[in-house]
């Protein structure tokens, strides 16, 4: 049986396509300018490149690392919901050329919270990733199909990418609250319909709270949340030499994202 109850996710469905269209309209309208993911191939298999491409967040604009990006959750005004529309998905031209034809697939493997992060994280801190609040129930919807956090699934981005690639794939990504002083980690592995490439590593979306200021937003936390969870791109060239250093961080890594998969894996052995 589910750690959590399946009424929320019963009442949050009804609440989501009840939404009146004005809610709609003007999330869809807040896409097209912030973070991102550009989908790329590197060595036959899939990656996503975080990429802010609106206000500067103190982070590179382009992300040192790859498969994690934030964003903020977006209070929905008399509805105890909030949603976000970023980050989106662009398929860059190189990657439209190994994928042509084919489809591109998100699958919602697991999620978690880091519950009152301190707002300035200092250099040793280990994140405690938890189960989300009982009842809290998010969801996930793109072009084709819904996901959720109780019964996971995959939702399809494209059903075959066009030549040239592709800019601002949408995404919408709900909670039945409003949340504060946590960030909602979601974990997905992105794929394709060819053969030939293999799907990403785990891609990390973390959705922090909406606010005033950036302490209200965990700004802080979230950025390094980001590098906490980030994927190291395999070294080439010149990089090869400061290969060691980023193989004892990844390690570290690895070692964290296998503690978040076993927590993942006690999530749906509860659900039995």
């Amino acid at each position: 049986m589910s750690v959590l109850n399946q009424e929320p996710k019963q009442g949050f469905l009804l609440v989501l396509f009840a939404m009146p269209a004005l809610i709609l309209s003007a999330s869809l309208a807040d896409a097209h300018i912030g973070r991102r993911f550009s989908v790329e191939v590197v060595n036959g298999k899939l990656q996503a490149q975080g990429v802010n491409n609106g206000e500067s967040d103190g982070a590179p604009l382009t992300r040192p690392y790859v498969n994690v990006i934030h964003d903020h959750w977006k209070n929905t005004p008399g509805l105890d919901q909030a949603y976000a529309t970023l980050p989106e998905y662009d398929v860059s031209p190189s990657a439209a050329t190994a994928l042509l034809g084919h489809s591109l697939s998100l699958e919602l493997i697991g999620v978690t919270r880091w519950q009152s992060p301190p707002m300035m994280p200092g250099a040793n801190t280990a994140p405690t990733l938890t189960q989300l609040a009982p009842g809290d129930l998010i969801t996930v919807e793109a072009a084709m199909g819904v996901a959720d956090s109780i019964d996971f699934g995959t939702v399809t981005l494209m059903e075959a990418v066009p030549f040239g690639g592709a800019r601002e794939v949408a995404v919408l990504y709900q909670i039945n609250s409003h949340p504060a002083d946590e960030i909602h980690v979601l974990e997905f592995i992105l794929s394709t319909s060819s053969a030939a490439i293999e799907p990403s590593n785990t891609i990390y979306v973390l959705l922090s709270p909406d606010g005033d200021n950036p302490m209200a937003k965990l700004h802080h936390a979230s950025l390094f949340l980001e590098g906490y969870l980030a994927t190291i791109p395999e070294p080439t060239g010149a990089c090869l030499a400061v290969a060691s250093v980023g193989g004892a961080l990844l390690s570290q890594r690895r070692k964290r994202r296998r503690e978040l998969s076993d927590l993942n894996a006690v999530v749906l052995w509860n659900r039995w």
